[in-house]
């Protein structure tokens, strides 16, 4: 993972009241509002919305800052270069060849001719030093064959364990969106509010997806209760025979709302009429 310094601030201008950090309404945001069929959107719906509506203002954010930062690096190595052939045509160097040395490559390669030829020298004179034959050692082809292959193998293995980092970030991802719908990549979790508490969690050896619980399980079981209350109450108004419990004369019970029978019924379809009663009393009495 990055840290959120190189990544951004995700929380940066969260709730300002200016500019374009303050949300607008718009065709797409209206429609937003409403789920299917015109019914209003839960809780968590809204805040995946608004996870969305952040990530893509966080994109937009770094593509600016992305484009401003390609067109200062080309504008300094413009001015780099221009600096170093004004420096080469100053110092008015010659190859082999007479022909005048104008940019780094063409002085590299007089170099590297210069050094060849002094080697050259020092074999045909008896008197190659161990400088001297460590140049030849690296000039060989066989040693430049050598170490090419140990970089590639090096780079593979990188790219290996990279792709199996990600592979394994995908699958948290993947497990959290199961209980949390606002989370469908690393992007979306990057632009939550929690991102930073739930970074320096894996700096310290936790697991994305324990983290992501460990913030977030409270929130989460609370949204699912409020969903199985709404779906109750819903299926208790549509269904004639899911009525309440009456208690029995004197007996000092309280009746069950058919909202709350039918939510009873949804948890455990095995209780009893007495059983229901019995736990919402408990839960009224306490």
């Amino acid at each position: 993972l990055a840290d959120p310094a190189d990544e951004g601030n995700p929380t940066e201008n969260v709730g300002s009241p200016t500019g374009e950090d303050r949300e607008q309404p718009s065709e797409e945001g209206a429609e937003a509002e409403e789920g299917k069929e015109g019914q209003p959107l839960t809780p968590e719906q809204r805040r995946a919305n608004a996870a969305r509506r952040r990530q893509q203002a966080q994109q937009e954010q770094q593509a600016a800052t992305d484009k401003a930062v390609q067109d200062a690096l080309a504008t300094e190595r413009q001015r780099a270069e221009q600096e170093m052939t004004a420096l080469f045509a100053s110092l008015n160097l010659k190859d082999a060849n007479g022909a005048l040395i104008t940019n780094m490559e063409q002085y590299q390669a007089w170099q590297k001719q210069l050094q060849a030829e002094q080697l050259s020298r020092d074999l045909q004179a008896g008197k190659l030093t161990p400088k001297g034959l460590e140049m030849a050692l690296d000039e060989h082809p066989v040693i430049k064959q050598a170490k090419q292959m140990i970089s590639q193998n090096a780079d593979n293995e990188k790219a290996r364990k990279d792709a199996e980092a990600r592979a394994q970030i995908d699958a948290e991802i993947a497990e959290i969106g199961k209980l949390d719908a606002s989370i469908g990549s690393l992007e979306d979790l990057m632009a939550a509010p929690y991102w930073p508490q739930l970074y320096a969690m894996t700096q310290r050896g936790y697991s994305i997806k324990d983290a992501h619980f460990l913030l977030n399980h409270k929130r989460l079981e609370e949204a699912k209760l409020e969903a199985a209350r709404k779906a109750a109450a819903n299926n208790a108004r549509g269904k004639s025979h899911l009525t309440g419990i009456t208690p029995a004369q004197g007996a000092g019970n309280i009746a069950v709302p058919p909202a709350e029978m039918a939510m009873y019924r949804a948890f455990n379809h095995n209780a009893s009429d007495a059983e229901i009663q019995a736990h919402y009393n408990r839960l009224k009495k306490t």
